[in-house]
């Protein structure tokens, strides 16, 4: 199965410019750390927490040891014993990587502005269209085939009203040259009933394509317009989720480490600057984000599988159009033979020939206006500019935790 951007691509502009250029990839967001430069710092480095660059940490985590008991201070004339209280603090935090969100060319805003417009041209296809897909298209074909198809009829019509000028029944049909040609006519409106009755399949399956899709791009459509109110659709409301309702405030000492640590995800600890919790911390971010992610890919495969379908029968459903064959009037062997009407033979008063009419059908088209019926189709979605925030600002150390 193609990756959801490459499914979406579809109905992008084919050179990768113009209005609806390609959504990027997936891995554009989650190939990548969210958060990054996992930093630990002790208390016992420096007491005045230098050292520890808050600047370049934007979410961080504290654990606090306060200690209480009584000291001696000297007074005049001797000493006396105070209380005392001291409080050491270990932090630990990362560098936001913001770029990933913020501006109009960060990968978040390309991917869900281009999963938007995508979406707007699957759905509307006609005033919103990309130079690789537009709904009329399937219209605009069925409509130029019922406008040959009307040709035909005409000239087969105008034939049939010379042949019966033409014809002489009290006559040969070979060897007599008005009826060799009104026989020719009668031919060659016969090829034009014959390409008929192609155009007539070539137009049925052209004309199924797009109502066997429209249910499965509603699904799409409907699919993207909920995870664009979900909750996990950026990567800032993502960290800061995770911040405040995962990681922060679970914080819990270990002992053989004398360090802190988090639980990052459900089940899994670790300390912040070691490689694995680093990495971990990423993969339950990046997971969080592919769950809200997920309908959309599914309904994305379900509308390819779909087309994939639709398209297979359309290559069985349209033949080829073949050189028509033509039939002659009843009676005729061809020239140079001898057959019933031949030179010498009965005349085809004789046989009271009667001229059939073709049998030429024309279904009836109305594409005075070539638009399906996209009532059940959701409305387009327009997408805002780009967010932002994060920052030390947002979500904060918390509670201390004690031991």
């Amino acid at each position: 199965m193609p990756a959801l951007h490459e499914i979406m691509n579809i109905f992008a502009d084919k050179d990768g410019g113009g209005a609806h250029p390609p959504m990027p990839s997936v891995d554009e967001i989650t190939g990548k750390p969210w958060l990054t430069h996992g930093r630990y710092h002790f208390a016992e480095t420096d007491h005045i927490i230098k050292g520890f660059d808050f600047e370049n940490i934007d979410i961080w985590w504290d654990w606090r040891e306060t200690t209480s008991g009584y000291t001696t201070q000297a007074v005049t004339g001797g000493q006396i014993i105070v209380p005392y209280t001291s409080t050491k603090i270990d932090y630990a935090g990362y560098k936001i990587e913001t770029q990933l969100w913020e501006g109009a060319e960060s990968p978040e805003y390309k991917f869900n502005s281009g999963l938007i417009d995508l979406r707007n041209v699957a759905v509307v296809g006609t005033s919103v269209e990309s130079t690789s897909y537009a709904t009329s298209t399937h219209w605009k074909i069925a409509a130029v085939i019922a406008k040959m198809d009307d040709f035909f009829l005409e000239q087969q019509e105008l034939l049939l009203k010379k042949v019966h000028t033409l014809f002489d029944k009290d006559a040969p049909i070979q060897g007599n040259a008005a009826n060799m040609f009104a026989n020719h006519l009668f031919n060659l409106g016969s090829r034009l009933e014959n390409l008929s009755t192609q155009l007539d399949r070539f137009h049925n399956a052209v004309n199924n394509i797009r109502p066997r899709i429209i249910p499965a791009i509603a699904d799409l459509a409907d699919a993207i317009d909920a995870r664009a109110n979900g909750p996990y659709t950026s990567i800032h409301k993502i960290i800061y989720d995770w911040y405040n309702h995962q990681s922060n405030g679970t914080q819990r000492f270990n002992t053989a480490r004398d360090q802190f640590e988090i639980n990052y995800a459900d089940g899994a600890w670790g300390i912040i600057g070691d490689s694995i919790t680093d990495a971990g911390v990423n993969a339950e971010l990046h997971r969080r984000w592919n769950l809200g992610l997920q309908p959309v890919i599914n309904a994305a495969n379900r509308l390819y599988d779909v087309m994939s379908e639709v398209y297979t029968d359309i290559a069985t459903d349209i033949r080829p159009i073949t050189n028509p064959t033509g039939k002659n009037l009843p009676g005729f062997s061809g020239p140079g033979n001898t057959g019933l009407n031949g030179p010498g033979g009965p005349g085809a008063g004789d046989l009271n020939l009667d001229i059939p009419d073709l049998n030429f059908e024309t279904p009836e088209f109305n594409f005075e206006t070539p638009e399906f019926d996209t009532s059940d189709l959701p409305p387009p979605t327009t997408v805002s500019g780009p967010g932002g925030g994060g920052g030390s600002g947002e979500g904060g150390a918390g509670a201390p935790c004690r031991r």
